[in-house]
């Protein structure tokens, strides 16, 4: 926000004071501040700190979000950070300097369930992983979960446990005799044990006494009843 506008604001409030008036004010300067991405960073990180080193760690930049305090920064280099393989790329990690999300600078095995390399790794507070976006459609644990590449491409979950959680998959699947359709709107969940949680259905189908249509949201307990029908 430039000075000028600052002052003929101050200006406006003091010979404005209805709540309403002040109300559609700050609703106003708000959208001009989000407007402006160097305000908007401004509001939300601190500022970039560059070629610095922190917590024993080489970055090329570094900075941290104000509200929660997570780090967000580039490596310089591919390193290892509490025993897992990080490439030279971007990287997150909690208020307490514990990592919580980074690309494999190499492909490795963690409980069982092989992970390419390039993939984003996102870890809960505990070092567990949480979540995971494929470079290209990998295999988990005999279900195929579509990869596009990136952190903000499409992600696959995963329970405390190691076990797969939900994905989304490239192509229509049948898991529990349950046509599962393909789309980026809704994803496909499994309980822990491995059965069905939920899915949109790529077929009209009756499961049990339930009849469903398709594109129905269909969820099930964990022996396989269906429990609610979007």
């Amino acid at each position: 926000m430039t000075d000028r506008l600052k002052q003929d604001t101050l200006l406006f409030c003091q010979a404005h004071r209805s709540p309403k008036v002040l109300m559609a004010l700050a609703l106003i300067v708000s959208l001009i501040v989000l407007s402006s991405p160097v305000e908007a960073d401004f509001l939300f990180f601190r500022t970039w700190k560059k070629d610095i080193t922190e917590n024993g760690i080489a970055f090329a930049k570094l900075r941290q979000i104000k509200k929660t305090g997570t780090w967000i920064g580039v490596l310089k280099e591919d390193m290892y950070i509490e025993g897992l393989p990080c490439r030279k790329s971007s990287v997150l990690f909690y208020p307490d300097w514990s990592l919580k999300g980074f690309y494999l600078s190499e492909s490795i095995t963690i409980n069982d369930t092989f992970l390419p390399y390039k993939t984003w790794v996102q870890l809960d507070e505990n070092g567990r992983i949480n979540m995971c976006a494929f470079p290209h459609d990998t295999r988990i644990q005999g279900h195929l979960c579509e990869g596009t590449g990136g952190a903000g491409g499409t992600h696959t979950g995963f329970y405390p446990s190691g076990k797969l959680e939900c994905f989304y998959p490239p192509e229509t699947i049948s898991i529990d005799g349950i046509l599962c359709k393909r789309t980026l709107l809704f994803n496909i969940g499994l309980h822990e044990n491995g059965r069905l949680e939920h899915c949109k259905l790529a077929e009209d189908t009756i499961i049990g006494d339930v009849s469903c249509k398709k594109n129905d949201k269909v969820y099930f307990d964990e022996t396989g009843k269906v429990t609610k029908v979007e």
